[in-house]
Parts: structure tokens; C-alpha cells; sequence
């Protein structure tokens, strides 16, 4: 079984060395952020940064603990957990040894993609930062920017798979991934339309070329493959383009300094509009979008409620990151945000969970002002009033994403004129509904037209 414990380990000083030789002189907190490196004599090994925390693979066992930089010194917790699982001799002679060694810490350079932390007694443990892997890939979408950017041919990446526009046609194949960011990309099929003579040029380049990838690279925002005879394809960041947000909502996991509060974030305006719920206050924002991933937050307006120390703490710390954002992108289920000083915000997706809000009424908020119009969940079926009539059309549900029912009934009685103009129009646009989500007593259905219907609960 397997357990948890606090091995009690000496305070490690991390003393920075000032002969980093990086060509960019990045701050060291920046160029270990969100990176993980394996120990280059022993690849079972590993160690990873993000935002205040360092963990790892110690052979057989996961470690963790906290670390801060102050005065070019990084300063590791002096408790640092771990599991607790036994292994073969050798591994854990390896791992007792490592674990000696990492407390014995006195210095660290990073040059390029070696990492060396220097001990006391002068033994050093030199680490590689490790290849991409098909987790890096998962759920990011990119596009072509150093060819053709005006037709914006795309890439996207599933599991094993490939995805994308190639200028006229959807293609699709299957890839692998090896050791030192080596990438082969199988057969590609596609749709089969025509197009302008321009495009399908662009098309059949671009399909020539990515076939013919050799090595991928990726950054924050940017991705890169070079093809076998050095051809290079550079693409950026694309998630969060067209309204690809619109209608979501998202929670943030990796605030593990405030592990009890919970922060929100919703998309539910098209004009990148942003609310959500900051740990005690309700919040309002928008975003612009500078170039692809690059973002800024337009100040955040919230309400003045007081509230737990912790979490009055998470929401000034909050707060202080979204103004601060310089990146926002997609990766699957996961929004990220980076701050200026390189912290990372980890959002994960909130499906919505029917049977939670079965038998709750809302009412619609956002239009058709002057009809009252509601909305429950009631065995699969969206029910209430459309304005004049009752009505109760089915759904099916995965993922927030939903499929109504061709099946919906409604009874037939007249009213005002004023009143069943919104019934029709309402009716018309619940039934393109085609995700749901859910933040803080607003239910949001968002329409295959990209139109925003709220909902405020009312019990």
C-alpha cells in the first residue's frame, strides 16, 4: 500500500551560480518554471519545478516540497514528503543515495538544457532536461505562421494523432514521438473538397512537408518541427482563438498554498468577457488578445465582501497574477495562465454535472427582458416556461457538451404578441444549444451560432 511520509531533511541552499552562461540571462525561477529534468546518469531519477514546488522521482519513490528564491538563493523546504514504497535493492540504494546527495545541496547552474546542482562535498549531480512527450503535445493547437499566414493552415494534437486545416481540406494521421524530440508522422488523410488554386498550392506543400517531419520543439507559445531535409515549419499558439473559450468554465487546481479555497473562472461573454468567483468576491474582467497567446487582463472589478483570512490571502494573490497575466492557452481540459514573474495558473474544466442541478430553477437573464422565461432539469429534459407555454425537450449530455432532442413538446396556448415573438426566439435558440456550464448561480448555454443564453438559479 501505498503511504506518505515526511522525510525530515536539512535545509537546502541552492546558491545561484552568477556564471550562468544563458544567453538570455533569464532569471533562474523563469528558465526552471514549468520544466522537469532526469538525472543524466540515471534517467529514473527526475526533478520538476512549478511555481513554489519541486518534486520528483527519487528512483522508486515521488518527492515534493517547497522551495523560494530570495537574494539569488533558491531555499528548499526543509520537509520534504514522500511515498513510501519499497523497491530492489539497487533502486533503493540509488534513491538513498540521491535523497543524501539533494541535501547536501550547495549550488545550481543552468546552462542550455543541463541542469547541475553542486553538493558540499563538490559532487555533482547533473540533470538533462527531458524530451517532449505525448503528454507535452495533448490538447495544444497551433498555427502556421511562417508560411502562408494569410490562408492559416493549423496543427492539433491528440493522443497519437495529428489534426488540423492544411488550407482547403481537414487532415488527419496518426505520429510517434522518440527520444530527443524526434517526430514521425504517419500516412495523412483528408476531406476531399476544391478550393482556390492559391490554397490547394499551400495544401500540398505544407502536406509534402509535414510528412516529411523529422524533429519538433516546443516553447510556451510556439512550436517548431524541421523536416528531414532541415525545412522549418514555425507555428504559435492558437487555442484560444475564435471564441473557442465562449461558454466554459474552469477552476484552478494548482494554488496549493490555499488549498481550501476555491477560484472560478467563466468565458461568458463573446466580447472576452471573464467572471468568476476569486475565493470570497465575485469578479468581473475582459481580456485582449495581443498575438495568439499573449494576453491582458483589463482590471478586475469585484465586489467588497470580507471574508477568512486564507482565502482573503488567495484572492489578493489571485488578483495579482491575472493582472499580471502575460499568457493564456489551452492544453485539452486545462486553461493555463502564466504570469509576468513566469507563475503558472493551472485552470482544469468543470463539466457540467446534471444530476447536481436536477430539479433546480433558473431564469433567464441576459435577453428577452419583459417575458419571463425558465429553465429546469428535470430526467434529461430541459423544462419550463418559454414566455406563454410550457415546454420539455430531452438532451443527451458528455463532457458539457449536449445534443437536444428533435422530440421536444410544448403545449399551444396564445398570449401577447410582445410574449410569444420571445417564446419563438428562445425556443429557436435552446434548441442550437450545444454546450453547458455552470459557475456560481448562473447556468450558461452557449448555441452552435456561438450565442450566450444565462440563467440565475432561483432555488
Amino acid at each position: 500500500m501505498k503511504k506518505t511520509l515526511l522525510l525530515l531533511l536539512s535545509s537546502l541552499f541552492l546558491l545561484l551560480s552568477c556564471s550562468q552562461k544563458n544567453s538570455k540571462n533569464t532569471n533562474i525561477f523563469e528558465a526552471l518554471n514549468g520544466n522537469e529534468y532526469y538525472l543524466t546518469s540515471n534517467p529514473k531519477i527526475t526533478i520538476g519545478f512549478e511555481n513554489c514546488n519541486v518534486y520528483g522521482n527519487a528512483s522508486i519513490n515521488r518527492y515534493f516540497t517547497s522551495f523560494t528564491i530570495s537574494n539569488n538563493q533558491i531555499i528548499l523546504g526543509t520537509n520534504i514528503g514522500a511515498t513510501l514504497m519499497a523497491g530492489n535493492e539497487e533502486d533503493m540504494k540509488n534513491e538513498s543515495e540521491f535523497l543524501s546527495d539533494l541535501g547536501k545541496a550547495n549550488s545550481v547552474s543552468l546552462e542550455n538544457d543541463k541542469l547541475t546542482i553542486k553538493t558540499t562535498e563538490n559532487k555533482e549531480l547533473t540533470f538533462t532536461k527531458r524530451s517532449l512527450n505525448y503528454n507535452d503535445l495533448y490538447g495544444r493547437e497551433f498555427i502556421l505562421e511562417n508560411k502562408y499566414p494569410e490562408i492559416g493552415i493549423t496543427i492539433g494534437f491528440d493522443t497519437n494523432k495529428v489534426y488540423g486545416f492544411s488550407g482547403v481540406n481537414r487532415y488527419f494521421a496518426g505520429y510517434t514521438l522518440t527520444n530527443n524530440n524526434v517526430i514521425s508522422i504517419g500516412a495523412l488523410g483528408s476531406t476531399m473538397m476544391a478550393g482556390p488554386e492559391e490554397n490547394m498550392k499551400a495544401e500540398q506543400e505544407f502536406s509534402k512537408l509535414i510528412s516529411e517531419a523529422s524533429n519538433i520543439t516546443l516553447s510556451i507559445t510556439n512550436l517548431e518541427i524541421t523536416t528531414k531535409s532541415g525545412e522549418k515549419l514555425i507555428f504559435k499558439d492558437d487555442s484560444i482563438s475564435g471564441n473557442k473559450l465562449l461558454g466554459r468554465t474552469f477552476l484552478l487546481r494548482n494554488f496549493y498554498k490555499y488549498p481550501n479555497v476555491e477560484i472560478t473562472m467563466s468565458f461568458y461573454g463573446k466580447e472576452n468577457q471573464v467572471n468568476g468567483f476569486s475565493g470570497v468576491n465575485t469578479y468581473k474582467t475582459s481580456y485582449t488578445n495581443i498575438n495568439g497567446s499573449e494576453v491582458k487582463f483589463n482590471g478586475l472589478a469585484t465586489t467588497r465582501m470580507a471574508g477568512p483570512e486564507e482565502n482573503m490571502n488567495a484572492e489578493a494573490d489571485f488578483s495579482k497574477y491575472m493582472e499580471n497575466a502575460k499568457y493564456m492557452y489551452l492544453k485539452g481540459k486545462e486553461l493555463i495562465i502564466i504570469a509576468n514573474d513566469a507563475t503558472i495558473l493551472r485552470f482544469v474544466e468543470d463539466y457540467f454535472d446534471v444530476n447536481e442541478y436536477s430539479g433546480k430553477e433558473f431564469k433567464l437573464s441576459n435577453m428577452l427582458e419583459g417575458t419571463e422565461i425558465t429553465l429546469s432539469i428535470t430526467n434529461n429534459s430541459f423544462v419550463g416556461k418559454s414566455g406563454v407555454n410550457n415546454y420539455n425537450i430531452p438532451f443527451e449530455i458528455k463532457d458539457g457538451k449536449i445534443t437536444m432532442s428533435k422530440t421536444g413538446i410544448s403545449t399551444l396556448m396564445a398570449g401577447p404578441e410582445a410574449d410569444m415573438q420571445a417564446e419563438d426566439e428562445y425556443l429557436k435558440l435552446l434548441n442550437k444549444a450545444n454546450y453547458i456550464s455552470y459557475n456560481n448561480n448562473t447556468l450558461c448555454l452557449k448555441t452552435s451560432d456561438d450565442d450566450i443564453l444565462l440563467f440565475n438559479m432561483v432555488n
